[in-house]
């Protein structure tokens, strides 16, 4: 008797309609400015 190994997988139909396909698209970022980078650095 053989053991499974591996990932196995399944697919099962849904009814989610796929998403509209647009032209434009807004990015949203999160962070830090690099302000040891500047070249002029602020007075504290």
């Amino acid at each position: 008797m053989g053991y499974r190994h591996g990932i196995y997988i399944s697919e099962l139909a849904t009814s989610i309609t796929p998403p509209v396909q647009v032209s434009a698209g807004l990015i949203v970022a999160f962070g830090t400015a690099p302000v040891n980078q500047l070249e002029d650095q602020p007075q504290r």
